[in-house]
């Protein structure tokens, strides 16, 4: 008897939950830095992921915008992440306010209209050089902006989903060579960055900080190599703090 009565009242919250309207949060696209502030000549890189798989996506557009006078695109820096392969970054910079700020646009269209899935992870990657030192926060140098995002209920409804708005994420302080951050400094870390390396894994903004332990601007094997030699006791210190201090 105990026990039925233990079911009913699993049954009566599952049924209060249902009717209280709570939904699944929306999917958002994480708007991030690899740096906070850059000095004259160097570069910044701009990462957009999408938090969420979706499904039946017809076309998004992104529009990343900057001060021309301020920054120079890296175009052969540029990369596609595995969200969306057919994404494609403006091979020039367009102007559509009416201030005609710059901006570049990262966008898809599915040609078959049928719809298609999307993974959740890194959508585009945008490197920018500055020409001068960028006192302000990253977040005023470059605003991203959700110009459009449906789905194929469009059709239906002529209206755009309500998914994938965009935020933003600030970079925090990482701790070399720890990638997978659960506070130790080992093999698991080694094995996640060659399993980037190689395309078989997605790393956020500050796992790419904390993982490119060289301090060369790029996560490969010989990243992967470094930690595995810090976890065997081969070095002690990583070539990119030492640069630092």
């Amino acid at each position: 008897m105990k026990k039925w009565k233990r079911w009913m009242a699993a049954g009566l919250s599952l049924s209060m939950l249902g009717a209280s309207g709570l939904v699944a949060s929306a999917a958002e696209v994480k708007v991030s830095s690899d740096k906070t502030k850059v000095s004259a000549g160097e570069d910044i890189t701009v990462t957009l992921t999408l938090d969420q798989a979706l499904e039946d996506v017809t076309c998004f557009e992104y529009r990343i915008y900057y001060d021309p006078e301020k920054f120079t695109y890296v175009e052969e820096q540029n990369s596609i992440g595995s969200a969306c392969v057919d994404t494609t970054i403006s091979s020039k910079p367009m102007t559509y306010r009416v201030d005609g700020q710059k901006c570049y646009s990262v966008s898809f269209v599915d040609s078959s209209a049928n719809g298609q899935s999307l993974k959740a992870g890194k959508i585009a990657s945008l490197t920018f050089q500055a020409a001068e030192g960028m006192n302000q926060d990253w977040q005023d140098s470059f605003k991203v902006e959700r110009a459009h995002f449906a789905k194929t209920d469009m059709w239906e409804n002529l209206q755009e989903t309500d998914d994938a708005k965009v935020s933003y994420e600030v970079a925090g302080d990482v701790t070399y060579g720890d990638v997978n951050k659960d506070g130790t400094i080992d093999n698991f870390d080694a094995a996640l960055v060659f399993d980037y390396f190689v395309g078989s894994a997605e790393l956020d903004t500050d796992q790419l900080k904390a993982a490119d332990v060289n301090g060369d601007g790029t996560v490969d094997n010989f990243d992967a190599a470094m930690i595995f030699d810090y976890f065997v006791g081969s070095i002690e210190i990583f070539p990119v703090q030492d640069s630092n201090e």
